[in-house]
């Protein structure tokens, strides 16, 4: 049996590759259909892969591969290379960290898809609808074929020995508080953020606080006392181990890094676009309602892109030195973390073994 998964973006693919490495222990061979922005992070990770830019392309590779099941990578962004149901029969999926599915033409789903994997918890999902409060109003149509899994990539959860191994290899004494920096990686990198955050680190060091940051992104040629950059490619794994060696995570909206943050139980920053006041009726989506239904999980905390110096000043000391909030926050995240590769995957062999 094979899976084929039509990645483009780079937290589409932390979610398939999560996905595709459990399917492996269950004998179940993956291969990847993908954008040539990410194929450097996929080329070391070592998985069977093929450079997809149009439709054409796609379907000439599921002609040849003939997969049992087929994942779109988020039901939107895999639209250009896929625009007709494959003629082969298999079953199709979409794996999908938002709550779109069919919210206007340009976002629009297909109907044949016979199941939305939606990885997080459905607790999150409920929050982020507008009956609930939330923004999204969703199709009675896609609601019946959604399937809330828990958390993909779950990630590893590390135990205290291995957080304190990783955090001696990088040089954090006892006394100093160790924060992850990461706004994405090509399209996705938030570069207007970065000057925010080392602006802030900065000015708490010459504060008196013993602060080291660990920057996950593009290489700067400027050499600060408590930045800490890799000095190779970080693999996923190393990103991982790092990231849940943190006392703080600062991230752009990313959900697969934020759902693997979560179950190492760590406080983290999300940065957000301006909420729209008027009701779009084109772009009916922004990372600042997905983000929304965290928040009110009490599982993160967010900032605006345009928020202030002083604002993230704040928040940063409030979630390394408050004892309070860290441990409310911990135990949220704790309570309401599930894994859910193991799950997708069975709701997946379900639905091939209905349509044999």
């Amino acid at each position: 049996m094979t899976f084929l998964f039509l990645v483009r973006g780079l937290g589409e693919f932390s979610q398939a590759e999560s996905l595709a490495k459990f399917a492996k222990k269950k004998k179940v061979k993956s291969f990847f259909a993908i954008d040539d922005a990410i194929e450097d992070i996929v080329k070391e990770e070592e998985l069977n892969y093929k450079i997809v830019k149009t439709a054409k392309d796609a379907r000439e590779l599921i002609d040849k591969i003939k997969p049992r099941a087929l994942f779109l990578c988020n039901s939107k962004t895999s639209r250009p290379l896929i625009k007709d149901a494959p003629t082969q029969r298999m079953a199709i999926f979409s794996i999908d960290s938002n709550w779109l599915f069919g919210q206007t033409n340009k976002f629009k789903v297909y109907d044949w898809i016979d199941c939305f994997l939606v990885v997080f918890p459905k607790k999150i999902f409920d929050l982020g609808l507008r009956k609930n409060g939330g923004f999204y109003t969703i199709p009675k149509k896609y609601l019946d074929k959604i399937f809330c899994s828990g958390f993909i990539p779950s990630g590893k959860k590390l135990t205290e020995p291995e957080k304190l191994k990783s955090r001696n290899a990088l040089g954090i004494t006892k006394d100093e508080k160790l924060i992850f920096g990461y706004f994405g990686k090509g399209l996705t990198y938030r570069a207007f953020l970065t000057p925010k955050l080392l602006k802030v680190v900065e000015k708490l060091c010459r504060d008196g606080y013993k602060i080291k940051l660990f920057w996950c992104g593009p290489k700067f040629e400027i050499k600060k006392d408590f930045l800490i950059q890799p000095k190779n490619y970080i693999t996923t794994a190393n990103f991982d181990k790092i990231a849940a060696s943190a006392d703080l995570i600062v991230q752009h909206h990313g959900l697969g890094t934020l759902a693997k943050i979560i179950h190492n139980q760590i406080p983290t920053i999300t940065f957000i676009p301006e909420k729209f006041t008027q009701k779009p009726k084109i772009f009916r989506h922004s990372p600042s309602y997905e983000i929304e239904a965290f928040e009110k999980a009490g599982i993160c905390k967010s900032l605006t892109y345009k928020s202030k110096l002083i604002e993230l000043e704040k928040l940063v000391l409030k979630l390394l030195y408050n004892k309070d909030t860290i441990n409310q926050i911990k135990r949220k995240q704790k309570k309401i973390f599930v894994s859910g590769e193991e799950a997708v995957f069975n709701k997946v062999l379900s639905i091939i073994n209905k349509k044999k």
